[in-house]
């Protein structure tokens, strides 16, 4: 399909969905019930698709995640070894040992790791101390 015939695929779904809707909806969200009311959408929304990791079995989502993780890792290199930006956050590494976790087929990454809204940046490693001499002084 073409750009352009998808994009005029999805406006005419949006456009079917907000003639139809006759309230709130409530749906899942994947982590909880949330509710919304496609009569009240815009009626011109700009719209697009995100696929994530692309097309392919749970074998090729993991290949193609194993170099985000192995950027994170060159990125906070460069970051003096820390996960507290500019590049990547402790945020960012935890989201992506979520997606890990849930592209291997485990309903809950929570058993392995944080939630991404639970960590914060690593703690700086503290100034190396003078020399004892000089302290002492």
């Amino acid at each position: 399909m073409h750009s352009t015939d998808s994009k005029r695929l999805y406006r005419l779904a949006y456009r079917a969905i907000k003639r139809a809707a006759s309230g709130p909806v409530n749906y899942w969200s994947g982590k909880a019930f949330a509710s919304c009311d496609p009569s009240q959408w815009p009626d011109d929304m700009e719209l697009s698709v995100n696929v994530a990791l692309g097309t392919g079995n749970k074998d090729q989502a993991i290949q193609h995640l194993g170099p985000i993780g192995n950027l994170q890792k060159e990125l906070i290199a460069l970051q003096g070894g820390t996960a507290n930006g500019p590049f990547v956050t402790a945020e960012n590494i935890a989201n992506a040992t979520q997606k890990v976790t849930e592209t291997l087929g485990f309903k809950s990454p929570g058993l392995f790791f944080q939630p991404p809204g639970r960590v914060s940046a690593a703690p700086a490693e503290p100034e190396p101390s003078a020399d004892p001499a000089v302290t002492a002084a």
